[in-house]
């Protein structure tokens, strides 16, 4: 009896067969695809949400001038580049800060397409123009995600 025995190696230290190593393969396939359409979805996410953070910033420095009362607020539609609209609202003398960083490299705030206008803004029940609405809108790309839109309201100073 402990001849027949010899030759045969016990069942649980024989090892995996051929069609479990292949199984284990096809599920560990099927998850890295997954992980990474995951972190190719994350990326993508990231890099929108960087230029909408971009564009808002640039939404500011285009409304600064006008609460600090440098630009005028007369009726207006604007539309170009940031250094273009910049120069437009700025009276004479009064230059947009120079973003570029490498002399010579292209202007990361180029890549964006502004509309500044400024337009009256009628309120019911009053015939006179109270308030002004500025509206800027910030687009990078061609989807209807890849744009902001910006409207803030001032009031109009009787003179």
């Amino acid at each position: 009896m402990l001849n027949s025995f010899a030759g045969r190696i016990p069942r649980c230290a024989r090892g995996f067969t051929l069609i479990e190593v292949v199984f284990a393969l096809v599920i560990l396939g099927a998850s890295l695809v997954v992980l990474l359409g995951l972190q190719s979805s994350l990326i993508t996410r990231t890099l929108r949400d960087e230029s909408q953070e971009q564009a808002l910033l640039l939404t500011r420095r285009l409304l600064a001038p006008l609460e600090a009362g440098l630009s005028s607020t007369n009726t207006v539609e604007i539309t170009g580049t940031f250094q273009e609209v910049y120069s437009k609202i700025m009276p004479p003398g009064v230059s947009a800060q120079n973003s570029k960083s490498i002399e010579g490299a292209a202007d990361p705030n180029d890549s964006f397409n502004i509309t500044y206008s400024i337009a009256d803004w009628k309120i019911a029940n009053i015939d006179a123009d109270v308030m002004r609405k500025v509206s800027v809108i910030v687009s990078w790309g061609k989807a209807t995600a890849d744009r902001t839109t910006t409207n803030y309201f001032i009031p109009v100073v009787p003179q």
